[in-house]
């Protein structure tokens, strides 16, 4: 598109000691149609140093190095990649604000990727009223970019878990339940040293979630496979119900599911390839 192609090329290039403050783009759309591709592709063409992030990761990385840290870390940087944008609670609300207000104010230039158009982020899942100067701020800063389309994955043909030894590919295996065990046990910032070594990730089972606790823990730990490369064979099945499904949290749901698709496509592809089956 080029407004992506504009933006970054009118990125600065470096560092000034006065910076006139940073612009924004906001692309809005539904799952699977191609949004974290078109920032990954403008992500490549600005100058760096850029940083790239999960909207969860960077909140991960402010909680655990505060908001001053966290600001002064990456306010060198050119620009500001933000994936899955999206608010789940008041405290998501104040340092979002913060820290990307901040930023854009000393130079940083954003572009973020979203299922939920800005004047509905935080819709359902906290008391936006008590914040809306506040996000109406935080929209203000940014030109809207609405992306069409169908979900992509849902034309994916459905694959089996593979059979037996896979080759060159290190693979591991795991029981839904167990899986969700150990995610129980690892801070969800730490998930992707779950996957390190690994090109394919088998779950095997139904996954039977308990809380919305572990529904969360698996969509973030989706995320991590799908933004890691690794190859995943996901649950059988839905894990999300009714109750899940129609709450606040459906888009972050339908998400995860839509991920899914692609990554057992994309693991069928991986374990019929020479390369699985020991050849050249």
């Amino acid at each position: 598109m080029e407004k992506l192609r504009r933006f970054a090329r009118v990125v600065p290039a470096r560092r000034r000691f006065f910076r006139k403050s940073g612009q924004g783009i906001y692309l809005d759309g539904g799952f699977g149609i191609g949004k974290t591709h078109l920032m990954a592709a403008c992500f490549r063409a600005l100058p760096q140093p850029a940083s790239w992030f999960s909207f969860q990761d960077l909140m991960y990385l402010a909680g655990a190095l505060g908001i001053p840290a966290t600001i002064q870390g990456l306010r060198g940087r050119s620009a500001l990649a933000v994936d899955e944008f999206e608010l789940d609670d008041p405290g998501n609300a104040q340092l979002a604000g913060k820290i990307i207000g901040d930023l854009m104010d000393q130079g940083v230039w954003v572009i973020c990727t979203s299922n939920t158009p800005p004047e509905q982020l935080g819709q359902g899942r906290f008391d936006v009223e008590r914040f809306q100067a506040q996000l109406a701020r935080l929209a203000q800063r940014f030109e809207v970019l609405r992306i069409e389309g169908d979900d992509y994955r849902k034309r994916l043909q459905p694959a089996s878990a593979p059979a037996g030894e896979l080759g060159s590919l290190r693979t591991a295996r795991i029981r839904a339940g167990e899986l969700l065990e150990q995610l129980r046990k690892v801070h969800p910032a730490l998930f992707h040293h779950l996957l390190e070594g690994l090109d394919l990730l088998v779950v095997e089972g139904d996954l039977q979630l308990a809380s919305l606790d572990d529904a969360l823990r698996l969509v973030h730990f989706t995320d991590k496979v799908y933004e890691s490369g690794t190859a995943m064979v996901p649950p059988e099945g839905d894990p999300f119900g009714g109750s899940y499904r129609n709450g606040p949290f459906q888009r972050k749901f339908s998400r995860c599911l839509s991920r899914m698709a692609q990554l057992r496509g994309e693991s069928q592809q991986l374990w019929l390839s020479p390369a699985a089956a020991g050849g050249g």
